[in-house]
Order: C-alpha cells, then sequence, then structure tokens
C-alpha cells in the first residue's frame, strides 16, 4: 500500500549572510496549580516536598525527572500574571570540614596525605588562614583527603577558593565514594570545573550524597604550582518560598521549565542562610503541559498522521506522541542561509509499524534528504541489564533492512533542506511529498 504526505513549506532559502535561523519552538512547560494557606501575609516558605512535585510533573513530561535534574532556578511562582516566587538555595552554619584553612601544624593535620615534598602550607594576601600549595613538574596519582560524615540523599554545598597555573591537568576538590573503582564521585551539578589561570576565584557546587561517609579529596596530579584554601561543606536545600499578598487560602500557579537533560539545579550566586520562616500549608491542584509543541505542523493522512517535532524534544520513543501539535496544519516556514542545511525532524505516526520510503519528491530550490532515527537503550547507571527507556539517537538510511522499526510508535524521520550557494534569495513556495510503502512482509520491525 503507498501512503502520500504531503504539504507546504514556505521558505526564505538564499540569504545573503552565513547564519541560520530556524522558528524556535517553545520548550515543553508544565503549570501546577497550588492552594496555600497563609498565616499572615509576606514571606513564606511552602510547605510541599519536592518528591510530590516531581511524582506529578513526571506523569505529563515528555522527559521524566527525578531529584538530581529538576529545574530549581526556573521555577516561578504566580499570582495572576506577577511572579511572587520561586526556589532559592539555603545553607546551614554547620561547616563539615576540618581545618579547611589549613591553620593547625601538619601533626595535628586532619589531612592525610599531607607530606610530600611537592607540599607546602603558607599564608596569601587576601587569602583567609593558610594555603595549601602543590608545586610538581610532573603528573603524580597523588591527593589529600578526609573522612566525612554525611546524611544520605541530602544536598551539600561544597566551595573552596582556588589558584590555578598549569600546563597539564589541575586540582580537583571533591566528594569521592572511595570504595568505587570507577565513577567514584558522588552526584553534583558540574563537571569537573575549568579554575581560572593564574588568578583567586571562589568555586562552588552542590553534591548529593548517596553515601553517609564519603572522602573529601584534593587531588593533585598536575604540572604546573597550583593552591586551595578555605574549603567549606555545608548542608543545604532548596526551599519553596512566596511572598503571600494577605493571609489565608489563596491560590498561586507554579511554572515549570523541565531540565532537558542537564544534571542538578547549579548555584547561580551566593546562597541564603537557612533562616526560619513562618510555613504555609499547601493543597496540590490540577497540573498541566503548556504548549508542547505550538509551531507544529500536523498533517492527516488516509493511514495516520505526521507532524513536525521541537528541535529540542527529548527522544525518548515512549513520549513522541506527547508532541503532536493540537490543531492540524499542513505549511511550515523555514528560513537558511546559502551553502547551509536546515534539518527538520518529522514524526510519522501510521498504522504500520513499519515502512518503506518509495519516493521524495521536491519543488523548492533546494534538496531534501531524509535519514531514519533508529533507537537506543538507555540504561540504568550502574546497571546494564537494565533498560529505562529507548532513546532515538543514530541516523540511518530509511529503507535500512538491517535497524528495525520499533513498534507502536511513531517513526521519526530528519528531512534535511540542503541550500546551494547558487540558490536565489527570496521566497520560494513549494511542497514536498513522501511517499511510503507500507503492508509489506520484508519491513523489519523489532520484537
Amino acid at each position: 500500500m503507498k501512503e502520500l504526505i504531503k504539504w507546504m513549506w514556505c521558505s526564505c532559502a538564499a540569504l545573503w549572510w552565513s547564519a541560520l535561523a530556524i522558528a524556535a519552538a517553545i520548550e515543553p512547560a508544565a503549570t501546577v496549580t497550588l492552594t496555600v494557606e497563609a498565616a499572615r501575609p509576606g514571606r513564606c516558605e511552602l510547605a510541599i516536598s519536592e518528591d510530590a512535585l516531581i511524582e506529578r510533573l513526571s506523569a505529563i513530561l515528555p522527559d521524566p525527572i527525578t531529584r538530581d535534574d529538576f529545574n530549581h532556578a526556573d521555577v516561578a511562582l504566580k499570582l495572576g500574571d506577577k511572579i511572587v516566587g520561586g526556589y532559592e538555595l539555603v545553607v546551614a552554619d554547620e561547616n563539615l570540614v576540618k581545618d579547611g584553612r589549613f591553620e593547625l601544624p601538619m601533626e595535628k593535620s586532619p589531612w592525610n596525605g599531607l607530606r610530600r615534598r611537592e607540599y607546602s602550607l603558607k599564608p596569601e594576601p587576601g587569602q583567609p588562614g593558610k594555603v595549601f600549595w602543590i608545586e610538581s613538574d610532573k603528573i603524580q596519582n597523588t591527593r589529600l583527603s578526609q573522612r566525612v560524615q554525611l546524611k544520605k540523599d541530602r544536598l551539600y554545598l561544597l566551595s573552596y577558593a582556588g589558584y590555578s597555573d598549569v600546563q597539564a591537568y589541575d586540582f580537583a576538590v571533591q566528594l569521592v565514594d572511595p570504595a568505587r573503582k570507577y565513577n567514584a564521585q558522588l552526584p553534583h551539578s558540574h563537571k569537573r570545573p575549568l579554575h581560572h589561570q593564574q588568578r583567586w576565584a571562589r568555586y562552588q557546587h552542590l553534591v548529593r550524597a548517596d553515601i553517609e561517609a564519603p572522602e573529601l579529596w584534593i587531588g593533585t596530579a598536575l604540572k604546573g604550582r597550583a593552591g586551595v584554601t578555605d574549603i567549606q561543606l555545608h548542608p543545604a536545600r532548596w526551599r519553596l518560598v512566596a511572598d503571600a499578598p494577605r493571609a489565608g487560602a489563596q491560590q498561586f500557579t507554579l511554572a515549570y521549565v523541565p531540565r532537558m537533560g542537564r544534571h542538578m539545579t547549579p548555584p547561580t550566586s551566593e546562597p541564603k542562610p537557612d533562616s526560619t520562616l513562618p510555613p504555609a500549608k499547601v493543597t496540590l491542584g490540577k497540573v498541566e503541559m503548556v504548549a508542547p509543541n505550538p509551531d507544529g505542523v500536523l498533517v492527516k493522512t488516509p493511514s495516520g498522521e505526521a507532524w513536525t517535532l521541537p528541535g529540542d524534544w527529548p527522544l525518548r520513543i515512549d513520549r513522541l506522541r506527547d508532541s503532536r501539535p493540537p490543531a492540524p496544519a499542513a505549511r511550515h516556514e523555514v528560513t537558511v542561509a546559502r551553502g547551509v542545511d536546515a534539518t527538520i525532524l518529522l514524526a510519522l505516526d501510521l498504522k504500520s509499524s513499519g515502512f518503506k520510503l518509495d519516493s521524495l519528491r521536491c519543488d523548492l530550490p533546494v534538496k531534501v534528504l531524509a535519514l531514519r532515527l533508529a533507537s537506543v537503550p538507555v540504561n540504568r547507571f550502574g546497571n546494564m541489564d537494565e533498560v529505562v527507556y529507548r532513546q532515538l539517537d543514530p541516523m540511518v538510511e530509511v529503507n535500512d533492512p538491517l535497524v528495525p522499526f520499533d513498534p507502536g510508535v511513531p517513526t521519526v524521520l530528519a528531512l534535511t533542506i540542503q541550500c546551494a550557494e547558487t540558490t536565489p534569495a527570496g521566497t520560494h513556495d513549494g511542497e514536498i511529498e513522501l511517499k511510503l510503502l507500507t503492508g509489506s512482509g520484508d519491513i523489519p520491525v523489532a520484537a
């Protein structure tokens, strides 16, 4: 059976400058209705757990979230159109690092591994206490360490002052599980930082304690000179606060933007002390996804539907249908410069799980190529036998007989529009037509 998919394009296909601009897709977002019972007007802390919000949001968002990728920074609490609150990072006074300023003599220091000829403790103008200096002319697998006691699953803010003047590698301050041979670092809000060279700066990142007794390491595998001091580790938490305009029950809207795969919310400013705020009771209300694909093009055919995907949509195969545009449309606009390519993702949700591309025709003054996105398993970290979900990643020939189609989910094609240097500048209207062959017995479909 042949299936015809056709839609209109309006393309400003050949601009004079080397830039590419495609209509930006709105990032998938959700809103949660909260009924807040405030004891009095003013700032209050909303008594609602992250886990409760995560559970409700994960049920509707295209990319389910966990504690470590919950996006605190972009949460906004609204009363009508006015923003009245959001999440803020607060830290406790207690510093869990012993002698983080290296003021104790070496024989009394809690740091293990301090006695090496490459190490020294010296005061530095502008820095508190003493600075732990490393001066090495070759790379060695060396470090300082001390054991710290944490509460499992709690967040901590690790910060330090550092100086780097290195020719190879660099120092690193991190919390690790000494029992792990690989991936020993505890979950944290960024990869190993790039330190500023030849000047002092302060660095900080959040860590989630997945064990109770990790070690704090200062990695010194470097060639050059580096210094560190004022190492601090404080219990931290994100709290949801609001400026209640009055006492009593009132309805707020929590607007949430997913992180789209990024890990943990990094602290972007100096955290506040964990002072007490009046608590406010919260009742969770309606949870809705907002504008999942407002600019998408939807084409209906006798055997199913086809639509364009936002460029930042998470390509989990079990969430592809969530990107379906709300209303049918058959026109798409793309802006592309001469000599530049633009790629459009097209989801095909047909009655048949697989198909063959019989032909592709385009009457625009551009060349269009089609590839199919195949899926790969995403395994649970540390357990390669457990598949969490499947995600589209490699691009293959549409009719590749060795790569099966995934049954029961839309198939995604990548349509690459190639605009040659000789393409006339201006606006061009035309059609792209795909003819698909379905129902053939030799189309590979995964079991």
